[in-house]
C-alpha cells in the first residue's frame, strides 16, 4: 500500500513538472510572439531583429552590398541568392530532369506538368512564375523602372540593368575555366565558352542568315543592314 502511494505521488509530481514546463513555454510564447511590430505597416514580427530589418523596408536604406557589383540589399538572404548570379552557383536540383538552378523559387513541378497560373488580363498570354508574368507587363507598358545611375540609361529588367552596370565597373569577377581568361559579365563568359564547344553560334541574322556566338555580336552585325 505504501509502494502504490509511492507510485501514485510520483506521477502526480511527474505531471505537476509537466503542466508548469507546459504553462511556462505558454507564457514565453505569449510573451515573446507578437511582441514586436512595425508602427508603420502594422506587421508583427517574433524577433526585434527580424523588425529591425523590416525598418529598411520604410527607409530605403539598403545596408548590405555586393563586393563585386555595388548592388545593395536590406536582407542577407537576398544578398546570398544575388550572390550566385556571380559564383554561378545551382544548388536546387530537378528529380524530374536533374537540370539545376539557382533559385528555388525556378524549381518548380509546373514546369514539367505545363501548369501557368499567371495569366496576362489583356492578352491572355499565360506564365508559369509570377515574375515572367510582371515582366511581360512591363514590356507591353512600355515602362522601363530600373536606371543605371550612371549614364541614366534605363532597363525594363533588372538582370539587363545588372549586366549593364558590370560594364562601367573595371572588375571580371567570371572567370574561363578552360585558359583563366577573366570577364565583366556572364553572357560575356558564355559567349566565349562556346568557342570551345565546337563554335557555337545560336544567335543567327533574320536577314541574311549569319550565325554569331554572342548577342552582342549580331545586333552590330544587324545594324548594318539598317538603312541610314
Amino acid at each position: 500500500m505504501v509502494q502504490s502511494k509511492k507510485i501514485h505521488y510520483i506521477a502526480v509530481q511527474e505531471r505537476s513538472k509537466t503542466r508548469k514546463h507546459e504553462l511556462s513555454t505558454s507564457d514565453i510564447i505569449g510573451k515573446f510572439s507578437k511582441e514586436f511590430k512595425c508602427e508603420i505597416c502594422g506587421q508583427i514580427f517574433s524577433y526585434k531583429s527580424r523588425l529591425k530589418s523590416h525598418m529598411y523596408v520604410h527607409g530605403n536604406e539598403k545596408p548590405l552590398k555586393c563586393t563585386i557589383c555595388s548592388e545593395q540589399f536590406v536582407y542577407p538572404s537576398r544578398l546570398n541568392t544575388h550572390m550566385r548570379t556571380h559564383t554561378r552557383e545551382k544548388p536546387y536540383q530537378c528529380n524530374l530532369c536533374l537540370k539545376q538552378y539557382a533559385h528555388k523559387s525556378h524549381l518548380n513541378i509546373r514546369l514539367h506538368n505545363g501548369e501557368k497560373p499567371h495569366k496576362c488580363e489583356l492578352y491572355s498570354k499565360e506564365f508559369v512564375h509570377r515574375s515572367h508574368l510582371h515582366r511581360h507587363i512591363l514590356s507591353h507598358k512600355g515602362e522601363k523602372p530600373f536606371q543605371c545611375k550612371l549614364c541614366t540609361k534605363r532597363f525594363s529588367r533588372k538582370p539587363q540593368w545588372r549586366i549593364h552596370m558590370q560594364m562601367h565597373g573595371t572588375e571580371k569577377p567570371y572567370s574561363c575555366k578552360i585558359c583563366c581568361r577573366l570577364f565583366k559579365t556572364s553572357l560575356e563568359l558564355d559567349a566565349h565558352i562556346r568557342k570551345y564547344d565546337g563554335e557555337k553560334k545560336p544567335f543567327q541574322c533574320g536577314i541574311c542568315f549569319k550565325e554569331f556566338t554572342s548577342k552582342q555580336a549580331l545586333n552590330r552585325h544587324t545594324s548594318m543592314h539598317k538603312p541610314d
